[in-house]
């Protein structure tokens, strides 16, 4: 599941944004704590405090300025994150993805989907309103 946005700040503001993750709680008021541990590259670890809620992912793609990847090893969400930046018309256009294993869940699929794309919207509007509010 994936979503685009619009945001009105230039590509290489949105890359600091997203990898300065130990300042993900200034424009993500629902994550208390965020961390990450080692060099932005593949391999390294981040985790962050979403809902009290511990979640620990490791990074898979390092592009500065242009795509930032991580699989969720624990947390809420099991799957892939995916974001890509791209120059847009004076801005820049943020495309965040997620999926999502639901393997072996006797969870209803669509509902899950569903508010996969709600979380996923969330967080492309508060990146949104971090560079609104500069």
């Amino acid at each position: 599941m994936g979503a685009c946005t619009r945001v009105d700040a230039s590509p290489a503001a949105i890359w600091t944004c997203l990898i300065d993750i130990a300042c993900w709680p200034q424009w993500h008021d629902r994550i208390s704590a965020s961390n990450l541990l080692g060099p932005a590259q593949p391999g390294s670890a981040l985790c962050w405090r979403e809902h009290e809620t511990l979640s620990v992912a490791r990074l898979t793609c390092v592009e500065p300025g242009r795509r930032l990847e991580w699989d969720l090893l624990q947390g809420p969400w099991p799957g892939q994150h995916r974001w890509r930046i791209e120059e847009s018309a004076g801005g820049a256009l943020v495309c965040h993805a997620r999926s999502l294993a639901v393997v072996g869940t006797d969870q209803d699929v669509a509902k899950l989907r569903e508010r996969l794309l709600v979380a996923v919207n969330d967080w492309n509007g508060r990146l949104r309103a971090r560079f609104t509010r500069s």
